[in-house]
């Protein structure tokens, strides 16, 4: 089906897609012996790649997305045919993990080219669809860019490890990868010391939500903003949309720095948003907090709000989109180490479709370059790109 208004894509401006792709998997090493590579490793990684950027989401709906385009996407990969369902798993199962990470990192680092600072939000997710042999659900964590969606990096959580030693490792190795994150953020499971010291010892700063289960921290964070507490900074603004109006307010204090436990502490927030449901006259209010080892010179009031607001980007722009447009929770890869590797490969089909493209709009939603996208690998010009691009 054509999509409406899209002009057919010159051989060279599809090739420049392709060897976009080609150009982030370079790191990935053939791992079957000889009289096993039937098959080209690369093509059929891209292939994987293409298809899930597609909205394909199963090993056999990958060898059928190939199967349909032989006559010109198959040959344009450097392929002599389709790769069959059984060599797509056996594919992904046994492509080296540190590899596909570096696949991910080098195209997270080609989304956001151009760049020189931006923030990082690190989360976990679990990988509902898939177990682990004794039973238990698969959990992964990732780093992305709040504002865009674009994925840094991932991380599997090993048997013996949670989300926040995962997330740890994941911090350090983010930050060492890529000096242009200045800013990481993280909900209320992080700020402790081990966390603090994987930011600020590297020289970066840190945005912490505080809730409940750290106790001592949440409580010195409260006095922070009792009647008579000297304030640093204030902030404030309103939205109205979806029949609501939406009133934040932003308070950030210095009276920790120097005396919180925590390494680096410089200021704490305090952020209440007041909703009023106008219809109704129902109004709610909510107050959060959150500390931060960033000065008032690098992060004022509207600043601490914006990004720790800005931090739920990887739920919405990541973890949301991938439930919601692939069907991540529900997918049908049952085994962990396969379910890791496609979680990665979603990752860099999101991070290409979320690059600057003449395919599609800046402001295009997902579900459009998906559509898009599809359509062009189906009418892409019969051109072959060899695998030494």
């Amino acid at each position: 089906m054509r999509v409406p208004g899209r002009e057919d894509v010159p051989a060279a401006e599809f090739e420049d897609v392709v060897r976009e792709v080609f150009e982030a998997l370079k790191p990935v090493k053939d791992f079957r012996s000889l009289h096993g590579r039937q098959i080209e490793l690369r093509g059929t990684l891209a292939l994987i790649i293409l298809a899930l950027a597609s909205g394909v989401q199963s090993y056999r709906r990958i060898a059928l997305f190939g199967r349909q385009r032989e006559g010109n996407l198959i040959p344009l990969l450097g392929l002599n045919r389709a790769p069959s369902a059984s060599t797509v798993r056996r594919i992904v199962m046994g492509a080296d993990q540190d590899e596909i990470r570096e696949v991910l990192r080098r195209s997270g680092i080609a989304a956001l080219a151009g760049r020189r600072v931006f923030k990082m939000a690190v989360d976990g997710k679990t990988l509902r669809g898939a177990r682990r042999k004794d039973g238990s659900h698969v959990q992964v964590v990732d780093t992305s860019e709040p504002e865009t969606g674009v994925v840094l990096d991932s991380r599997p959580c090993a048997r013996n490890e949670g989300e926040l030693t995962a997330g740890r490792k994941l911090f350090g190795e983010t930050l060492d990868r890529m000096p242009q994150v200045q800013t990481g953020t993280a909900d209320a499971l992080y700020p402790d010391e081990a966390s603090a010291r994987e930011v600020v010892d590297r020289g970066r700063d840190y945005l912490f939500k505080v809730k409940e289960n750290k106790a001592t921290l949440f409580e010195e964070v409260k006095t922070c903003f009792e009647p008579g507490a000297p304030i640093a900074d204030t902030a404030a603004e309103t939205e109205k949309g979806h029949g609501r109006i939406v009133e934040r307010t932003c308070r950030t204090s210095q009276v920790l720095h120097g005396y919180s436990e925590l390494p680096g502490l410089h200021q704490a927030g305090e952020v209440t948003r007041r909703t009023t449901v106008q219809k109704t006259g129902e109004v709610s209010v909510e107050v959060r907090y959150a500390v931060t080892s960033a000065s008032p010179r690098k992060l004022n009031a509207k600043g601490f709000m914006d990004t720790m607001r800005g931090h739920w980007g990887i739920e919405n722009r990541n973890f949301h989109v991938r439930d919601d447009t692939w069907r991540e929770d529900r997918q049908v890869i049952r085994n962990e180490r396969g379910a890791f590797a496609m979680h990665v490969f979603l990752g860099v089909a999101m991070n290409l479709l979320r690059t600057s493209s003449r395919f599609w709009k800046d402001d295009a939603p997902m579900t459009t370059r998906i559509d898009t996208l599809r359509h062009t690998l189906s009418v892409c010009p019969e051109t072959c790109i060899r695998n030494d691009t």
